[in-house]
């Protein structure tokens, strides 16, 4: 192995590999209820109104009604912009747990694959050494 590999192998083995498995469907199942939640929004939460409204509203001239029209649009092209991020962000992470699931399910294949090969090599060094000792005596 190249020196670089080393603290990875060194880092894989230190993480406790069984909580992880264990809690694999917990992280994939909170991502599907995140990712759901987030598709199933439809609008935005209502602003907070004013401690105090005033007595008499005063309405707007002509200059600050198109202000804030133009405001309202803005925010509202803002909101639908968040909105798709927010989106976008949930399905990556949907993906990003889906894809941590199938890794664990992987590396635990790979773990019991490993085991069989340790037996089958600590195997084959027993019958080397009877070999070797048949061949010596």
């Amino acid at each position: 192995m190249t020196a670089m590999a080393m603290p990875w192998l060194t880092l894989l083995k230190a993480v406790p590999w069984t909580e992880v498995m264990a809690r694999a469907p917990d992280i994939a199942d909170g991502a599907k209820r995140l990712w759901q939640r987030a598709a199933g929004s439809k609008g935005g939460a209502a602003g907070a109104e004013a401690a105090s409204p005033p007595a008499e509203p005063v309405p707007p001239t002509a200059d600050e009604a198109t202000r804030l029209r133009s405001e309202l649009d803005q925010l509202r092209r803002q909101t639908g912009e968040l909105q798709a991020e927010m989106r976008a962000s949930s399905e990556l992470i949907q993906a990003l747990a889906d894809q941590q699931a199938r890794l664990i399910a992987q590396v635990e294949s790979h773990r019991a694959h490993v085991g069989r090969l340790t037996w089958a090599v600590a195997a084959l060094a027993v019958l080397a050494a009877v070999g070797w000792a048949r061949l010596l005596a």
